[in-house]
């Protein structure tokens, strides 16, 4: 399928191995994505020979900004190059040929869409369950500090598993993850807000594109999406700048951070949810 639009895409690095992020760049490349920015948060630029693999990939060493700071140099690049749609793409995910392609075409058939999202399965098969309402602190608390069979209507309420997940959605709060965006809808509601370093700030982005415009879970296109070594890179990306590993005091940030997203608005019922599809 040829596609029209100008589609960018940028992948946050942190310590990274070629081997690490090599498979999603390699699933871009396979893709209509006219340029890669990889985006460095590293302390050396040893990722830099990426560029010497395809003109398609642009690296930019950074200061460690945060995951959100980082993707907003990508995205501030996108719009002056006249791009249509930008993809916010973590480096441990890979993806089939065509989904790139399904996920425009579905932009260019719904203009009132600023944000799609594909299916997330793990490796062996099974859902990821990405769609989320607006948390409360109490969500924030749940997830954060209490064993996961807790409360676990609770949890499965907050992650909309009730809804089998095998139908177009208009979600409130899709995962930072895999976002495909309208370049358009970004003119409007502004970038990451850079005070949130990490984890809150793809609540803030979801909630403001969802204030304007449709943020639509796409079942049509599963990608896989492996948690390898992503949880202990990102992690250590927030230590370094904030707290020590295991301390109080970065448990303590990591959940007021949190609710600071969640501080100025309620919490979005499955009926705001579900009465916009």
């Amino acid at each position: 399928m040829r596609l029209q639009s100008v589609i960018t895409a940028s992948v946050v690095a942190y310590h990274h191995s070629y081997s690490e992020i090599g498979k999603v760049l390699d699933c871009l490349l396979k893709s209509p994505v006219a340029k890669i920015y990889v985006v460095d948060n590293s302390s050396n630029d040893a990722l830099r020979l990426l560029e010497r693999i395809s003109g398609r990939i642009r690296y930019i060493h950074s200061a460690n900004i945060g995951y959100g700071g980082a993707h907003n140099i990508a995205m501030r690049e996108a719009v002056e190059a006249g791009a249509d749609y930008h993809v916010i793409v973590n480096p441990d995910i890979w993806f089939g040929e065509g989904v790139i392609e399904i996920l425009a075409a579905y932009m260019d058939r719904h203009p009132d869409a600023g944000l799609v999202a594909p299916k997330t399965v793990y490796p062996d098969g099974e859902t990821q369950y990405l769609c989320k309402l607006l948390p409360t602190p109490f969500d924030l608390i749940l997830r954060r500090f209490l064993p996961a069979g807790f409360l676990k209507s609770s949890r499965e309420r907050f992650e909309l598993r009730f809804t089998g997940y095998d139908r177009e959605m208009n979600v409130p709060f899709l995962s930072g993850c895999f976002m495909f965006l309208r370049i358009g809808t970004l003119k409007e509601t502004g970038l990451f807000d850079e005070r949130y370093f990490m984890y809150a700030e793809d609540i803030d982005f979801s909630r403001r594109i969802h204030r304007i415009t449709r943020t639509v879970y796409c079942p049509d296109c599963p990608y896989f999406f492996a948690l390898i070594f992503s949880s202990a890179i990102t992690s250590s990306l927030v230590l370094e700048s904030r707290f020590p590993v295991g301390s109080s005091a970065n448990k303590i940030s990591g959940l007021f951070t949190k609710a600071l997203a969640i501080a100025t608005r309620c919490c979005c019922p499955p009926e705001r949810v579900f009465g916009r599809l």
